[in-house]
């Protein structure tokens, strides 16, 4: 369990190395590949955008218990879908991402990132001393159709267990990024990802996100959908066993509902609780 916690806290680190590294062509080692792909500007294309309820003043009084349930339920969809809560250990290895300066180079058909973080990650002995874990990490695109399959591959100590060349993640984009999905994996995973993310954008307007979690603290084998289409707004919380979650906003009326497996419909309008129509 102690190498499933040490993932989620592991795993957003190993989005803003796939992020920072800087994206140069080199000369390959068969036929000219032409150009490495642009790495993602963001490794969850589709996200919740919660500035709308951050603008709103609104009292926690009972005539608004509609419009609360909603933003409880959209605030946690988002922690969720952003892993907020390591946001201190990416900060601090975001300043010392951009000085590995590393070029990608054509191999056996894909580009390929391989970068050394030993130094980063360290671990303390009994009698408090630090030493550093070697730690590499090589990411690695393959053209596939009108995409490329990716792959994070991980050597070094993860928690207690030490990795050599395992796959934390694996995924395939489109060239436009605006299709893909995301498999994330533990060494306790038995093979199987404990989470897989998939988005599509269709405009700026009109996106999707999907992430399938089997394991996370007090969540099990959980689907969480969102959806945007214009002012409108679905979020989903399904999970195995039935307590189901989903809530519905409109950012231009103010208006949504709220339901879950044991509370019926709350409708609101102008944040205030009404008959659903």
């Amino acid at each position: 369990m102690k190498n499933r916690y040490t993932f989620w806290f592991i795993l957003p680190l190993l989005f803003f190395a796939f992020l920072s590294i800087k994206a140069c062509s080199d000369d390959s080692t068969s036929a000219d590949p032409g150009e490495p792909p642009s790495l993602p500007a963001t490794m969850a294309p589709v996200m919740i955008d919660m500035q709308y309820f951050q603008d709103q003043s609104v009292s926690d009084s009972e005539e608004h218990s509609g419009y609360k349930s909603v933003e409880s339920m959209v605030t946690l969809g988002s922690a969720m879908f952003n892993a907020e809560g390591t946001m201190n250990l990416v900060n601090s290895f975001l300043s010392l991402a951009p000085m590995l300066n590393v070029n990608p180079e054509w191999i056996d058909g894909s580009w390929v990132w391989e970068f050394n973080v030993t130094g980063f990650f360290k671990e303390t002995d009994d009698v408090n001393q630090t030493t550093p874990n070697q730690t590499i990490i090589s990411i690695i695109a393959t053209p596939s159709g009108s995409g490329f399959e990716w792959q994070v591959v991980y050597t070094g100590m993860f928690g207690e267990t030490g990795l050599d060349n395992f796959s934390l993640i694996t995924g395939f984009t489109s060239a436009g990024y605006s299709t893909g999905e995301w498999r994330f994996f533990s060494p306790d995973s038995n093979s199987e990802p404990i989470a897989v993310y998939s988005w599509e954008v269709i405009s700026p307007t009109e996106k999707t996100a999907l992430l399938t979690i089997r394991s996370f603290g007090e969540f099990n084998d959980i689907v969480i959908s969102y959806n945007m289409n214009g002012a409108d707004n679905y979020l989903n919380f399904e999970p195995s066993n039935g307590n189901y979650q989903r809530a519905y906003w409109n950012t231009e009326t103010n208006s949504g509902w709220y339901e879950d497996f044991q509370t019926s419909r709350i409708c609101y309008t102008n944040f205030v609780n009404s008959e659903c129509s």
